[in-house]
């Protein structure tokens, strides 16, 4: 990890020197700023790996950082060793993954033209079925799904699991996430409303 340790301490000696530039141009909505902030953040990340990353204030008025491994779990151990070195007196909340969210279940996804579609997740239903490793497999009905492209209802099940349970444990706890139309008859009798889904995984967990 000596080349990483290098250029993550390169980049919190920089975000803690420029901290208030940050919160500055982003409360205050300075374009110009905004844009070499943004520019400097992406410069310091990027050398570290392929993350993606936000910066800003959350709904509870709080100050965060977050970068995402994309869905990646060898970059999840990396963003890991990031926030590691995260300073611990700044007030800031600082996230190795896109964290869960209190949300509307509205889907917000780009289909192959990049096109923005939004989907309403709050009448599917789920079947999730463990392995003895406690690993989960995890199948979403999902009925309003038929417009959309594999691609695209693939990446509406991830933003779905990513908003319910946050993406550390999105990579880390399933094996499969699959998204159908409508699930076979086998899993008729198992499957669940996704009102119960975060319950219903924290119980398996247990």
């Amino acid at each position: 990890m000596g080349l990483y340790e290098d250029k993550i301490s390169d980049f919190w000696g920089w975000f803690i020197e420029n901290e208030p530039r940050i919160k500055d141009c982003i409360e205050n909505d300075i374009g110009a700023e905004k844009e070499l902030v943004n520019d400097r953040l992406n410069e310091f990340i990027l050398n570290i790996g392929l993350f993606t990353w936000e910066v800003g204030i959350n709904d509870e008025g709080s100050w965060f950082l977050t970068i995402s491994p994309n869905g990646n779990k060898d970059l999840l151990k990396l963003s890991r060793e990031i926030m590691r070195e995260a300073p611990k007196d700044i007030g800031w909340l600082f996230h190795s993954g896109k964290p869960a969210k209190s949300w509307d279940r509205i889907v917000r996804v780009y289909d192959y033209k990049l096109d923005q579609t939004h989907i309403d997740t709050s009448g599917w239903l789920f079947f999730a079925s463990a392995k003895d490793s406690g690993i989960i497999d995890l199948i979403l009905e999902a009925g309003n799904i038929g417009h959309l492209d594999d691609d695209t209802a693939s990446s509406a099940a991830d933003y779905f699991v990513i908003n319910e349970l946050g993406e550390e444990k999105k990579i880390e706890l399933f094996a499969t996430i699959k998204i159908v139309a409508e699930l076979a008859p086998a899993y008729t009798e198992g499957k669940q409303p996704v009102s119960n889904f975060k319950k219903h995984i924290e119980a398996i967990l247990m």
